[in-house]
C-alpha cells in the first residue's frame, strides 16, 4: 500500500476498548489516522457502566460535533448506530485475565490473590461488547481483532474497509504504553498460569473462550480471500516502520482520563 490519501468521513469507526486487549495501542492508530477526530467517551467516574444510547444521543444533539471515530471502553451498541463500522480487539481470555490481574494490582485496584481474581473477574470481553454486539456478529458491520495476531487484523480491516470505499493506513507504530503494568514488588506478580488456574479460566469464562476462538477462525478464513497477501503483510511492516516518524505528533493529541469526554 502506497501513502495514503486519508478519508476524513464521519462516523466510520466505534471502538470498544476491552479492558488489557491492546485498545490504547489502536486508539494511537486511531489518532494517526484521524488526527484530533477522534472521540474518547466514558461515564463519569466512580460509575462502571455503559453510556446508554439516550446519554449518547443527547450528547450528540447538544454538541452537534461530528467525529470520524469514537473510542469508548463502555457504550451500548445500539448508541452507535450512525457508524459504518464497530470494532473491538479479542484477547486470549487467560493472558487478558494474567494482564489485567498485574494491571490491576501495580495500581492498587486490587490487593488479593491471583486465585481469587480468576474466580471474580469472568467474561469481560462478552460483558463488555453486550448482548446486542454479541448477537450481530455475522451483521457485517462488526470487525473483531485478534491481538496476537495484530497486523493481520489491521490488514483485513483495512481491506474491509476498502471495499466499502474508504482507504485508511492503519500502521500501528508500536505498542506505545509497554512496561504501564510493571509491579514495584515482584511478589505480587504473576507470569505464568498453573495448569489449575488455566483450567478454572477455561471454565470460568466460557462465553469469552468461545468468542476468541470463533473470530480468530473468522479473521483467518478472511484473510485467505485478501488478495497478495503476503506482499501487505511485508507492505505493512514498512509501514509501521514509517509510523515511528509520526509519534511525537500522536502522542501530542493524547488519550486517557485526562483526555476521555464524560456524558
Amino acid at each position: 500500500m502506497a501513502d495514503l490519501d486519508i478519508t476524513y468521513s464521519d462516523c466510520l469507526i466505534a471502538f470498544l476498548h476491552i479492558y488489557k486487549c491492546g485498545g490504547t495501542t489502536f486508539n494511537w492508530v486511531l489518532q494517526r489516522a484521524f488526527p484530533e477526530r477522534v472521540l474518547y467517551c466514558e461515564n463519569k467516574p466512580p460509575e462502571i457502566r455503559h453510556i446508554e444510547k439516550d446519554q449518547y444521543d443527547a450528547f450528540r444533539e447538544k454538541t452537534k460535533t461530528s467525529y470520524s471515530a469514537l473510542s469508548s471502553h463502555l457504550i451500548r451498541y445500539n448508541a452507535l448506530s450512525d457508524f459504518d463500522f464497530v470494532v473491538t480487539i479479542l484477547r486470549d481470555p487467560a493472558k487478558r485475565l494474567l494482564s489485567a490481574f498485574n494491571y490491576d494490582v501495580a495500581r492498587g485496584e486490587y490487593s488479593g490473590d491471583l486465585d481469587s481474581y480468576i474466580e471474580c473477574r469472568t467474561n469481560a470481553m462478552s460483558w463488555t461488547l453486550g448482548k446486542d454486539f454479541l448477537s450481530e456478529l455475522d451483521s457485517g458491520r462488526i470487525f473483531c481483532c485478534i491481538l496476537e495476531n495484530l497486523d493481520l487484523s489491521m490488514i483485513c480491516l483495512e481491506y474491509l474497509l476498502a471495499i466499502h470505499g474508504h482507504e485508511v493506513d492503519l500502521a500501528a507504530p508500536r505498542a506505545l504504553n509497554v512496561g504501564k503494568e510493571r509491579i514495584k514488588d515482584q511478589s505480587n506478580m504473576a507470569t505464568v498460569l498453573t495448569p489449575d488456574q488455566l483450567e478454572r479460566i477455561q471454565i470460568l469464562n466460557q462465553s469469552d473462550c468461545q468468542l476468541y476462538s470463533s473470530q480468530l477462525s473468522r479473521l483467518k478464513g478472511f484473510s485467505m480471500a485478501i488478495p497478495g497477501l503476503t506482499q501487505k503483510l511485508n507492505d505493512y511492516q514498512l509501514r509501521k516502520e514509517k509510523a515511528v516518524e509520526s509519534i511525537p505528533k500522536i502522542r501530542s493529541y493524547g488519550q486517557g482520563p485526562r483526555h476521555f469526554t464524560y456524558i
